[in-house]
């Protein structure tokens, strides 16, 4: 009777551990689709040509670095001639400049997302280069998105760098 007691015991700790295993990785899957939805709505933030019409700056449409400024303004970031990071990698919970992040949909009017515990933000840093051989300067933007899963304590980080395509 002891035996089976413990044989049962032991089979409802494994099927509570699957459980809690099963609904972290849902969270952590949650967390990395708004991150990536972000992403998305951050491109399409500087495709778009009316976007940011109602930004305190107006500005049509992004165009090279206009727009963005060191303290971040609208969630466009530019550091200057430094050319240093604006969100340092050590970064690992996303709080940096986290008050000037755009959230999800506020720019590009996307609806928002269910299932995360916050709506996914984002930041776009603006960089230039001059590449060897160039006539002037090309630049290019890193997106930085932090999405959250179906709780706060859950959040993905995503960032990549985009260019936009020749018109």
């Amino acid at each position: 009777m002891v035996l089976m007691t413990l044989v049962g015991l032991s089979t409802m700790n494994t099927s509570v551990l699957s459980e809690r295993m099963a609904g972290n990785y849902d969270n952590v899957n949650v967390a990395f689709q708004a991150a990536e939805a972000a992403l998305r709505d951050a491109e399409q933030d500087l495709l778009c040509d009316d976007c940011r019409e109602n930004d305190a700056t107006a500005i049509s449409a992004i165009s090279g670095l206009t727009g963005f400024t060191d303290d971040c303004r609208q969630g466009l970031c530019f550091s200057g001639a430094t050319q240093t990071e604006v969100l340092e990698d050590t970064d690992t919970n996303g709080d940096a400049l986290f008050d000037k992040f755009v959230t999800y949909g506020d720019k590009t009017g996307a609806d928002s997302i269910s299932g995360a515990a916050q709506q996914p933000k984002y930041i776009i840093e603006g960089k230039k280069a001059w590449p060897p051989g160039a006539a002037g300067w090309k630049y290019y933007y890193v997106i930085t998105a932090v999405g959250n899963g179906k709780t706060v304590n859950s959040k993905s980080i995503l960032r990549e760098k985009f260019i936009k395509p020749r018109a």
